[in-house]
């Protein structure tokens, strides 16, 4: 898939349009909010990307979907707060 692949930016935009065709599909939103964190940190626009994260982790979704990438997002959030606090020091 685009998003195993790394491809956030068009596992975004697909996730995207599924959730506007079904918006009760509560996995494509929260791999919709997954893909946009990575999205929105490789575009070094890190506080879109902290919210992003926030939300992903704090959306309530079955645990066995959410699981395989709450690693992933946590390493990401720690990662995005150690370059928001560089960038404040420049």
């Amino acid at each position: 898939s685009y998003l195993e692949s790394e491809y956030y930016e068009v596992a975004r935009n697909m996730f995207q349009k599924v959730t506007c065709l079904d918006t009760s599909n509560k996995l494509a939103i929260f791999l919709f909010m997954y893909a946009s964190a990575f999205y929105f940190f490789y575009k070094n626009r890190f506080s879109k990307a902290y919210r992003y994260v926030e939300n992903a982790m704090a959306f309530q979704i079955h645990d066995n979907d959410k699981a395989p990438y709450l690693d992933s997002l946590t390493k990401l959030k720690n990662e995005i707060a150690k370059d928001m606090k560089r960038s404040r020091r420049l």
